[in-house]
């Protein structure tokens, strides 16, 4: 399990089940979006070079889909795990306890930072779609507002993902099952 499920009540433990499954779902997505991106970028230039005559789109798409996919999809299972890059610079002779304390006033500060990220995303959002924003390509039009929802779902979860690991961390505290 990705926490620490002794500690968790019942509703908290299916909230981490349901986040569990759909990061691991938008990690895989993220995944599947790489690998697509490296075919599509391939054919585009195979069909630059052999048929003089690229794919139409494929800076455009690449930039508003499979970019932004790849970077923003996976993150909300990153926080799940704990697997974001730590410097235990200042931390590392700390207890465990103490450094309990310390993840969960940076988790106190990341939900703040990514609640605030999430819904200004969302507004953009929410702004780009009634625009029906696109982008001009060479022969066509790519429909750009899509694309701007991935920031504001994968902040939002982001947020479910961190106060999952915080309550996680207190429930720690309190029962003094503390661990790196």
């Amino acid at each position: 399990r990705l926490i620490n499920v002794h500690v968790l009540g019942e509703y908290t433990m299916t909230v981490n089940r349901v986040a569990e499954r759909i990061s691991l779902l938008l990690a895989w997505l993220a995944g599947i979006m790489a690998v697509a991106m490296m075919f599509h970028i391939s054919l585009d230039v195979f069909c630059k070079y052999f048929f003089n005559r690229p794919l139409d789109g494929t800076i455009e798409i690449v930039s508003l889909y499979y970019m932004v996919g790849i970077v923003f999809l996976p993150i909300s299972y990153i926080s799940l795990t704990d697997s974001h890059i730590v410097v235990e610079l200042f931390t590392v002779r700390l207890s465990d306890r103490n450094i309990a304390k310390v993840k969960i006033f940076s988790a106190l500060f990341t939900v703040a930072y990514i609640a605030i990220f999430a819904v200004s995303t969302a507004l953009e959002a929410f702004h780009r779609t009634i625009q029906q924003e696109i982008w001009e390509t060479a022969e066509a039009n790519v429909a750009a507002w899509p694309s701007r929802w991935i920031l504001p779902i994968s902040g939002a979860l982001m947020v479910i993902a961190v106060l999952l690991r915080m309550y996680d961390g207190i429930a720690s505290i309190r029962n003094g099952s503390t661990r790196k």
